[in-house]
């Protein structure tokens, strides 16, 4: 059902290793669908502080804290189940 509103091309790099001025490294873009909706909203980030979510995110990809979406670093990625128990898509907030 998620595919038929992730009609959106989006470009997901993920977070690698660390570089010599301890910043990580980015792959290189991969194109995912999803759908992309620009609002601010008060988010809790992943050491739990309040910072403000530029844009909202519906992927079925696998996206991570630390990511990045159309070079805007991933906040925060939930994982939104279904009534089986299985990971039907995640919501993401990006700065």
């Amino acid at each position: 059902m998620i595919s038929e509103y992730a009609n959106q091309s989006l470009t997901w790099k993920t977070a690698g290793t660390l570089n010599d001025y301890n910043e990580p490294t980015y792959s290189t873009g991969t194109t995912i669908k999803g759908r992309k909706e620009i609002n601010n909203k008060l988010i809790r980030d992943a050491q739990g502080q309040e910072v403000v979510a530029g844009s909202f995110i519906v992927t079925a990809s696998a996206v991570a804290v630390g990511d990045k979406i159309d070079d805007k670093l991933v906040l925060r990625s939930e994982p939104l189940p279904d009534l089986d128990g299985t990971t039907q898509f995640y919501e993401v907030y990006t700065v």
